[in-house]
Parts: C-alpha cells; sequence; structure tokens
C-alpha cells in the first residue's frame, strides 16, 4: 500500500456523499434507529471489528480494497448517527 500522505480534502466530498447514500441505504433497511449511547457504541464496535476483518484479509489474501471502503463508510455512518442523536440531546 502506497504512503499515505494528507490530499488536501481530494476526496472528502466524494466520501461525504458515500456516507449520505449509505445512511440513507440503512434508513431504508433499519428505519430510524432510537438506541442508547451503549447500544450505539456496540453496533459501531462491531462495524469497526469488519473495518479490521477487511483490513486483514487484504493484507494477508490480497483480497479487495472496496470491501474496506465499504466497511468504514458504514461505520462512519453510525459514528455520524451517534453524534446526530447527542446534538439532538443537546438541542432539546
Amino acid at each position: 500500500m502506497k504512503e499515505y500522505t494528507d490530499l488536501e480534502g481530494k476526496y472528502f466530498d466524494e466520501v461525504l456523499l458515500l456516507v449520505k447514500e449509505e445512511n440513507l441505504k440503512q434508513l431504508e433497511t433499519w428505519g430510524v434507529q432510537k438506541h442508547s449511547l451503549p447500544m450505539w457504541y456496540l453496533i459501531t464496535g462491531e462495524e469497526f471489528g469488519e473495518v479490521a476483518k477487511s483490513i486483514l484479509e487484504e493484507e494477508v489474501l490480497g483480497q479487495r480494497k472496496t470491501e474496506i471502503i465499504q466497511e468504514c463508510i458504514q461505520t462512519i455512518t453510525l459514528l455520524m448517527k451517534i453524534v446526530e442523536m447527542v446534538r439532538n440531546d443537546i438541542n432539546d
């Protein structure tokens, strides 16, 4: 894998679009999810484990990097849901 350098947000908008699409997909699949913070933590932890698994599979087995991206997008989306929930609590 090439060494990462800060690309000055070269893909930032693209990543945000992927997160937005994933959010809509999750809403379609699960509806509006209302979990406690500890439950969100557990769900996100499971997704983070999927990121680790994808990285390991890519590094050891030479599998596709697209799996890493997809797992990261799913994890980012869940983290954003936590932010939304906490902000909503602050603003109420």
